[in-house]
């Protein structure tokens, strides 16, 4: 919801479970979604959830 995104719960769902399965890092995941709620309410990004997935590929 605050990331302006609430129809992809199928895609935040898929981010935990790669937590669960070991293959994402929870303070990456953590720290990508601070940084896009800030842009989100800043205005820099329109689409929280692309630029959260953006940062966790810039981050892979």
């Amino acid at each position: 919801h605050e990331l302006g995104d609430p129809h992809s719960r199928r895609f935040y769902a898929g981010l935990l479970w790669k937590v669960v399965e070991g293959k994402l890092s929870p303070h990456a995941l953590v720290h990508a979604y601070h940084r896009a709620r800030a842009a989100v309410r800043e205005g820099y990004a329109r689409r929280g959830g692309a630029f959260l997935q953006h940062l966790l590929e810039a981050a892979a």
